[in-house]
């Protein structure tokens, strides 16, 4: 049996399907450039989820 086949075999059964949209929290620390192309894709029905927190290590983040 190869690696791959192990690492294979061995998610298989511990990872579940998602059900629904997935719950996305982004981490800033900055502009909140990234968090921007995050928002975009999810308006665009591209992110394959829903932005439901924004968190930052900075209070005075721009990206807030």
């Amino acid at each position: 049996m190869s690696s791959t086949d192990y690492s294979s075999d061995t998610l298989n059964g511990m990872t579940p399907d998602p059900v629904g949209a997935r719950r996305v929290v982004v981490l800033i620390s900055g502009s909140g450039s990234n968090l921007q192309a995050l928002i975009d894709a999810q308006q665009h029905d591209r992110l394959g989820g829903e932005i439901v927190a924004v968190i930052s290590n900075e209070p005075d983040a721009y990206g807030f």
